[in-house]
């Protein structure tokens, strides 16, 4: 006989070289093609529980970069990175999803609300220059937020982080971002 386990949170943290269980409650607001590679690389390493925000569904120009397969063509995005990490992570789910614009007055509104309020780190990888403006000011949370973005030429990753306090807030981390690219070099 050959047993194998199922890939359990304690598992995939051990195996990732974490000795405990992190169980950070996080909320992603973008399941495209960098939030879902990140999304995925985290949920195998056994970190954090999760929310994910997307209104998008699967189209086919997103499989060259996205961490979902052919099979979740037309389905919402959210839905299916959630079902997937579940499916990877066996036993209490580690992620659930929220199909909706964080920008928009839906009548998800609350169900948005309860969400960013029961979170620790908001992790923003919309890449919309709005989205991120609406977390870094509009939102009424105690969560640290951070925000993942590519470079326009698609060669860099950036990612802004708040501190635990929160003392230097995204917005304002965005404009050092800026002033790095005004008198820096390339």
């Amino acid at each position: 006989l050959n047993p194998v386990s199922s890939l359990s949170r304690e598992l995939a943290s051990r195996i990732n070289g974490f000795p405990q269980i992190e169980k950070k409650k996080i909320l992603l607001i973008g399941g495209g093609a960098l939030g879902s590679q990140i999304f995925m690389n985290l949920v195998r390493m056994g970190f954090g529980e999760w929310i994910i925000v997307d209104d998008d569904c699967l189209l086919p120009h997103n499989l060259a970069r996205h961490a979902l397969a052919n099979d979740f063509l037309g389905y919402p995005k959210a839905e299916m990175l959630a079902y997937q990490a579940n499916n990877i992570i066996k036993g209490e789910k580690i992620a659930h999803a929220i199909v909706a614009d964080v920008l928009s007055n839906s009548n998800l509104s609350n169900q948005l609300e309860t969400a960013f309020n029961s979170t620790q780190i908001i992790i923003d990888a919309s890449t919309s220059i709005p989205v991120a403006r609406h977390i870094a000011r509009d939102i009424n949370s105690p969560a640290r937020r951070i925000s993942i973005f590519l470079s326009p030429s698609g060669k860099d990753v950036i990612m802004l982080a708040e501190d635990e306090n929160r003392s230097i807030t995204l917005d304002c981390l965005e404009m050092q971002y800026y002033r790095c690219l005004i008198n820096e070099p390339t």
